[in-house]
């Protein structure tokens, strides 16, 4: 059931991939995991300030949201190219590149002098997060601790993600109150360059390996582990992203919740995430099949039982708790998923997650959108859980049929 396979990490790379120690090997995934804070916190900064940026460019709201839509599309479109033009570069320099279009976007958003300018800045912005998450997914088992397995070198990896989720957006928020958002713009262009520096001196060179082929993804999801991977990975995001866009309004209006409450629940169910993140290295190392079919029976009991349990308090807030830690773990079942499947097209296979996950925040919103308008919040929370049961049992029934490489880094 379990092949035993190096994950591209070791022997078909040079003795200098990974640093000597042990030490120096995790130092590396720490840097890689806080430029990931860094990035995702940068994506996400225009979310806890668009009446701020509104009011300043003179512009809507909902205008202003395109700052927060066109980061995602960009980042999509950047998910396939990166990799494809730096094909033969050093993956390193590939990272570094990513990272200074970050430092591009922020510098231009803050001195953006118009709401054109601004957008331009927000658009290098996803360019940087779509490459990076493309190619530093792929970097990471092959600069972790070796003969460890991938999930638990992702898992600390993703910390770095969670956490922005979490802290991020808060705190670029709080930054931006207390200096205004084109300083906190500035700072944040700063704090990437620092991150260069440390990309630079705790990540060692690691080198391409194969031809990237754009026309390989294709090829990659005619293969059925990869391809019921997608699908259940895809069915599974939509019902979070679908319900996770309307769980305020839904704590405010069934729960009835007041804006405090709902931010508290809200910081648990990050928390919560966190927990769910190192959770989520645990069963992926152990079998990521039935660790993905855990995953996708809590998200679905968790958001299906919102609406069920709304008059009760402490029942909304262990709900959303539990939700908090199935989402945690998801994103390390998707990435697990691949090396453990098809660990020769990982990278490959990690584009394509990057934009299969564009793509479900942004069909999720418009999906919710008109349902909340032709039908209210709780059938959303009841579709995203239908979702999340198909997705589960999409995986349940080819889990047998599907092969499992050992997904340990190579000694």
């Amino acid at each position: 059931m379990s092949n035993p396979i190096s994950i591209p990490a070791g022997d078909e790379c040079p003795p200098n991939v990974r640093p000597e120690s042990r030490t120096s090997q995790w130092t590396a995934v720490i840097a890689m995991s806080i430029t990931a804070f860094i990035l995702v916190t940068s994506e996400f900064l225009p979310v806890g300030i668009l009446n701020i940026l509104s009011a300043d460019l003179n512009i809507s709201a909902g205008t202003a949201g395109a700052t927060i839509v066109l980061p995602g599309l960009s980042a999509a479109i950047a998910a396939l190219a990166v990799p494809y033009f730096g094909r033969n570069s050093d993956r390193r320099n590939v990272v570094l590149a990513t990272v200074l279009a970050s430092v591009a976007g922020n510098l231009i958003s803050a001195c953006a002098s118009s709401y054109a300018m601004l957008l331009v800045g927000r658009l290098l912005q996803g360019v940087a997060v779509g490459g990076f998450w493309s190619v530093a997914l792929g970097i990471v088992p092959r600069i972790g601790p070796q003969g460890m397995h991938i999930a638990k070198v992702m898992s600390v990896y993703m910390l770095g993600v969670t956490a922005a989720t979490v802290l991020g957006v808060p705190l670029a928020t709080w930054l931006t109150g207390a200096i205004g958002w084109r300083p906190t713009f500035a700072f944040i262009a700063g704090v990437c360059i620092v991150a260069m520096v440390g990309l630079w001196r705790f990540v060692p060179r690691v080198p391409a390996i194969g031809n990237y082929r754009l026309r390989d993804l294709g090829l990659l999801l005619t293969a059925m582990p990869s391809r019921i991977g997608f699908i259940a990975i895809l069915l599974v995001g939509t019902g979070h992203f679908m319900s996770y866009a309307y769980l305020a309004p839904f704590l405010q209006q069934a729960a009835h919740f007041d804006v405090d409450l709902i931010a508290i629940t809200l910081l648990i169910y990050g928390a919560a995430g966190i927990v769910g993140t190192w959770a989520g290295g645990h069963l992926g190392s152990k079998d990521v099949r039935y660790g993905f079919l855990a995953t996708a029976v809590v998200l679905m009991l968790s958001i299906g039982l919102l609406p069920v349990l709304a008059s009760s308090t402490i029942a909304m807030i262990l709900l959303v708790s539990l939700w908090g830690v199935a989402w945690g773990c998801f994103p390390m079942m998707a990435n697990t998923w691949m090396y453990v499947t098809a660990p020769q097209e990982a990278e490959r296979g990690i584009s394509a997650l990057v934009v299969a996950f564009q793509i479900m925040i942004g069909g999720s919103a418009l999906a919710g959108g008109w349902l909340v308008d032709h039908a209210g919040v709780n059938p959303v929370l009841l579709f995203g859980a239908f979702a999340a049961l198909i997705g589960g049992l999409v995986v349940l029934a080819y889990a047998h049929k599907i092969t499992l490489h050992s997904g340990t880094t190579a000694p």
